[in-house]
């Protein structure tokens, strides 16, 4: 028994030390060490300590008066001692307390639930332990004899209600019954009872398992007690108002209020005006929810003169009015309303609802900053109404997927996502609701997809540029939206897997993830939601033929060039008629290239462009994925030296899709192969001794003809990128339109048009000085004046060229591309012999 009382107080929450100790006229302090002791009177603490020492010794040989220093421990807690009377319980009485009678040890145990109840109150503050505490030492003392009077029964029942206890709380309200017929106690346990009643009443309205019509009906049977009061009635009437209205029964509610106000008023006893105030706020939130808006406001104005003071019922009277002004369409009246329930009643229950109503507001009013800080408060302080029904983390999400909602109607979807995005946080992330993950997840991709629509528009308006041509900054930011895009549609999609016959709205959440997550750069998680998508769909799925393309894409992109080719030809076998099956024909023939089958892809292309596919098929020359396979049949005969073929095809390509965005790189290529064929042609007339003078002379026209025609494409090509911008062409762009301007020279050094030549390398390698080509093109200049017997342009040439070379690190003729000709540098020497040039000023011997 002994070590029970002293650990009493410590589990209380009130260390045996003294910690947090209030004494009597002081307000509640909570000390956090004996240092702290200091913020109470020293005199008091003192004087009290010093009477405790005196007592103990006296009495501490002698026998110990219980009673007295129990009656003691009594008069200290009412006076608010709490330091003495813990210290009269843990190091006087509790000590000896085995010498105490049966009923001295119970008056103990409900001394020290005294205590701990009057300490509770004082600091404002119940914790669990403390509730659990005295509870026990109530139970305690009554199983021991110790009488309970109806305050301490209803300390005793208040600490159940908290501990959620509600059956036994029960108990001590039929015990506080049977002593409210008593004479002299009689009222104060009738009064206890019956706010134990209300606050059972009230718990039981507060379990989310309860049933609208158990909560009702727990509401008539208090009600129809025969010992409540007209307050507590009246009370009874405006819970049982609320939950009509909350269930959406607002007529109903209008009914039984208009006929239960009326027999309350027939009441002898005095009902307070604030109750009446809160019936007739009740009343008007009826009218309110039936559209009857002059209604409302008589009433609300009829509950305002009820209040007498800064009553917290006042404030949901307040609140609606701002609502009935919303509704009006009067926003700067509404934020009047509002403005004064959070300024002035910071504790009611209309607090939060209103902060909510004002965030609500600024945003309908276009002040969207103001409405997101409100909005960020309401979440600060959402914690604080855990348990209501009229401010829950569902309400808040929904009302800031309104405003989501109405900030994407005007385009402004940076701040739409920012509203959504603070309804995330409302929740734990397994907890989010779907609705609020879609719209994250759609919003973040219509960003993205804005932004490189935005960025693919050219000044002039001609075209739209290619990703790759867009600034990388703006690619990055973008990319960054589509990852994030990507995902809250897997987010959302896993969450669907537990929405009864959403497996459509899962599908679509999936492929947007996959899609998203493509966009975005990240090929791996786009593969691995592209195979769920397909694993999970059937064979007729509408979306199946795309989906299994953008996985082929995927694994093209990460060059796994086998998986790639495996789900192309997927989409060709399963979908021959598609548009993703007729799309897959040249990047599968890619695919047979990189993977060393060019006769595969030869055989893959060649189908298409020369109609091998049937009469029925969908792909004919006017169609995208004609022009691309003929395109990329041409590239492949090109990059294969098989420039006859390459001809063929180019030719047709560049006669047919002249607005084609890579009509350069196809002219380069034609250019090229007519370049090559020319030069082959011209080594077969000089290497074939049987062939008759007529037939090298018909080679060499040929050949000809062919650097003719290369010369004339060389030179569109160079005018094609001098008219786009530099800054935005690709490296295979850069490459083409170097080696173009080089070209030309190449063809006219070919034709023995060397002053031409000599000119077309002099632009090369001015307008390409930085790099290393241009070396190539000044060695081509000196060997063109060589050729033209002009020494003197010839020397200027050489030192010009040597120059350059000096300028040019030795990393320049590591690069494989750098020497683009070591026959024109072997000419160059063999025309300059080492030593033997004059410089450019030097006038020989005198």
């Amino acid at each position: 028994m002994a070590d029970d009382q002293k650990r009493a107080p410590e589990e209380a929450g009130v260390p045996s030390d003294g910690t947090d100790a209030v004494v009597e006229g002081a307000e509640a302090v909570d000390l956090s060490s004996r240092g702290n002791l200091w913020q109470v009177p020293a005199i008091i603490i003192s004087l009290a300590l010093i009477a405790v020492g005196l007592f103990v010794g006296a009495r501490h040989d002698a026998e110990m008066d219980f009673d007295g220093a129990l009656d003691r421990v009594d008069q200290l807690i009412v006076a608010r001692e709490f330091e003495t009377a813990r210290a009269q319980l843990e190091d006087f009485i509790g000590p000896r307390l085995e010498e105490a009678s049966p009923l001295q040890q119970a008056r103990f145990q409900r001394a020290t639930a005294d205590w701990i109840a009057a300490v509770q109150e004082t600091r404002g503050a119940k914790s669990e332990e403390g509730n659990r505490l005295i509870a026990e030492k109530y139970a305690e003392a009554a199983s021991m004899g110790a009488a309970l009077d109806p305050p301490r029964l209803e300390r005793w029942a208040n600490a159940l209600i908290d501990l959620g206890e509600l059956e036994e709380a029960r108990h001590r309200v039929t015990e506080l019954e049977a002593l409210s017929v008593s004479g002299e106690s009689g009222r104060t346990a009738r009064a206890c009872r019956n706010r134990l009643l209300r606050r059972l009443v009230d718990a039981s309205l507060a379990r989310e398992e309860m049933s609208e019509e158990a909560k009702m009906a727990a509401l008539a049977e208090y009600r129809e007690d025969s010992l409540v009061s007209a307050a507590d009635e009246a009370w009874a009437m405006a819970r049982q108002a609320e939950l009509r209205l909350e269930s959406g029964d607002a007529a109903d509610a209008v009914a039984h209020l208009l006929v239960d106000m009326r027999r309350l008023e027939r009441t002898e006893e005095r009902v307070d005006p604030a109750a009446w105030g809160e019936l007739y706020t009740l009343l008007a939130r009826g009218y309110f929810a039936r559209g009857r808006y002059d209604d409302t406001e008589f009433h609300l104005q009829r509950a305002l003169e009820q209040f007498e003071g800064p009553e917290p019922a006042r404030a949901d009277a307040l609140l609606l009015f701002g609502r009935l002004a919303v509704a009006r369409n009067q926003p700067e009246r509404a934020l009047e309303y509002f403005d004064a329930v959070i300024g002035e009643y910071s504790a009611s229950r209309a607090h939060l609802p209103a902060l909510l109503a004002r965030a609500e507001v600024q945003s309908i009013i276009g002040r969207h900053e103001a409405s997101l800080e409100d909005f960020r408060q309401m979440l600060e302080r959402l914690p604080e109404a855990a348990g209501r029904a009229d401010v829950t983390p569902r309400l808040v999400a929904a009302r800031l997927a309104d405003r989501h909602d109405a900030a994407l109607t005007i385009g402004r979807l940076p701040l739409a996502l920012e509203y959504v995005s603070l309804g995330e946080s409302l929740f734990a992330a397994g907890d989010v609701p779907v609705e609020v993950l879609y719209r994250i997840a759609s919003t973040s991709r219509q960003i993205a997809d804005d932004m490189i629509a935005r960025a693919r528009k050219t000044p002039e308006g001609d075209r739209r540029l290619r990703l790759d041509e867009i600034d990388p900054a703006v690619r990055y930011q973008a990319q960054t939206k589509y990852e994030q895009a990507g995902d809250y549609f897997l987010r959302h999609a896993r969450a669907l897997t537990t929405v009864p016959e959403a497996d459509a709205e899962w599908a679509e959440s999936l492929r947007l993830a996959a899609d998203s997550y493509d966009l975005a750069g990240r090929r791996q998680k786009a593969i691995r939601h592209f195979l769920e998508y397909i694993a999970g769909c059937s064979v007729d799925d509408p979306r199946r033929a795309e989906v299994t393309y953008r996985l082929a894409a995927a694994y093209e992109a990460e060059m796994d060039y086998q998986s790639a080719a495996e789900y192309y030809e997927q989409v060709i076998a399963e979908h021959p008629r598609s548009v993703y099956g007729t799309r897959s024909h040249v990047p599968l023939a890619r695919c047979y290239v990189a993977l060393e089958r060019r006769p595969e892809a030869v055989q893959q292309l060649t189908s298409i462009v020369d109609n091998r596919r049937g009469g029925m098929s969908p792909i004919t020359p006017e169609s995208l994925d004609y022009r691309d396979a003929l395109f990329e049949l041409g590239v492949i005969s090109h990059e294969a030296g098989q420039y006859r073929e390459a001809i063929e095809r180019l030719a047709t390509a560049v006669q047919r899709y002249r607005d084609d965005a890579r009509i350069n790189e196809m002219k380069f290529r034609l250019a090229d192969s007519y370049r090559r064929l020319a030069g082959s042609l011209r080594e077969e007339a000089k290497d074939t001794p049987t062939a008759s003078p007529g037939e090298r002379r018909a080679l060499e026209q040929r050949a000809e003809a062919h650097f003719e025609s290369a010369l004339s494409l060389f030179g569109e090509v160079s005018r094609g990128y001098a008219d786009m911008d530099e800054a935005r062409l690709n490296r295979l762009q850069r490459d083409f339109a170097r080696y173009a301007s080089l070209n030309r020279g190449d063809c006219a050094f070919a034709l023995g048009r060397y002053a031409e030549a000599a000119e077309y390398y002099d632009q090369a390698a001015r307008k390409h000085s930085g790099h290393h080509c241009s070396m190539y093109a000044l060695i081509q200049i000196v060997n063109c004046y060589d050729r033209l017997g002009d020494r003197e342009r010839a020397d200027v040439a050489h030192h010009r060229a040597l120059e350059h070379l000096s300028r040019l690190p030795d990393e320049a003729f590591a690069d494989p591309q750098a020497l683009l000709d070591r026959a024109a540098w072997e000419q160059w020497l063999r025309n300059r012999p080492l030593g033997l040039v004059r410089g450019p000023t030097d006038t020989g011997p005198n």
